[in-house]
């Protein structure tokens, strides 16, 4: 019986645009290739968009790019259906997120999950501009053994705010202090320093959740859980709210 073919590693870019209209805020551009699919969105005030994965996550070799832009004093929301599964092996994803002068852009992740031997490469940087505010949310999964390098990056204009590299050592207690939580989650967002300064909302958060404003302009939450889904319950409006 002759061998199997090895797989090729796939590469799956999504792009997303938002541009004004009569009715607030419509969706002007969207590709994206397998496995992921975009739900289109009428036009509204705060148009909102549904990322959806058609697949069993991602496997050694591959890389998922992800690229949101909205236009000038546009009101967006992207939202991701389907946790992504890391398979053992090295994983790729990036995503990109930028808000123009004015426009409120929120991403809200269905959150990845790490399967033992999984060694994961994750950067997200968001950017605003001036007036704007961009959020991204994201909740990894760490019950098994796995590596990787999470970064993030956050841009007011063309200012550095946050450039922040987390390295997955194997051992989710050594890396994270976890004790009994298995999940991580974080919300990082840039924009106006009067509307992120931390206090505004810190009373929203559990025991389990911390905040601070590593510069003016720039807040950085994150918080352990037991499941993506507790996580959701509160960083997933908290997103939201801070875009609105």
């Amino acid at each position: 019986m002759p061998a199997p073919h090895p797989r090729a590693p796939a590469a799956a870019a999504c792009r997303v645009g938002f541009a004004a209209a009569p009715e607030g805020t419509r969706l002007a551009r969207a590709s994206a290739g397998a496995p992921w699919r975009v739900v289109r969105a009428r036009a509204a005030p705060r148009c909102e968009v549904v990322l959806v994965q058609t697949r069993g996550g991602l496997i050694d070799g591959d890389r998922w790019r992800l690229e949101v832009e909205a236009e000038p004093g546009t009101r967006a929301a992207l939202r991701s259906v389907g946790a992504t599964v890391i398979h053992p092996g090295d994983c790729f994803v990036r995503a990109r997120l930028h808000a123009g002068a004015g426009a409120r852009l929120g991403q809200r992740s269905a959150g990845l999950i790490l399967r033992p031997g999984a060694r994961l490469r994750s950067t997200t940087v968001i950017r605003a501009d001036r007036d704007g505010v961009a959020a991204a949310m994201e909740v990894v999964g760490l019950a098994g053994l796995s590596g990787g390098v999470l970064r993030l990056v956050a841009l007011h204009g063309e200012d550095v705010l946050l450039d922040e590299r987390t390295r997955l050592d194997g051992d989710r207690s050594r890396s994270w202090r976890m004790g009994r939580f298995t999940h991580i989650g974080t919300v990082v967002a840039v924009g106006d320093p009067s509307r992120l300064r931390e206090g505004r909302w810190r009373s929203r958060l559990p025991a389990s959740a911390g905040m601070a404003n590593p510069r003016p302009g720039c807040l950085l939450i994150r918080a352990l859980g037991r499941s993506i889904e507790e996580l959701d319950l509160f960083l997933g409006p908290l997103t939201e709210e801070i875009t609105q």
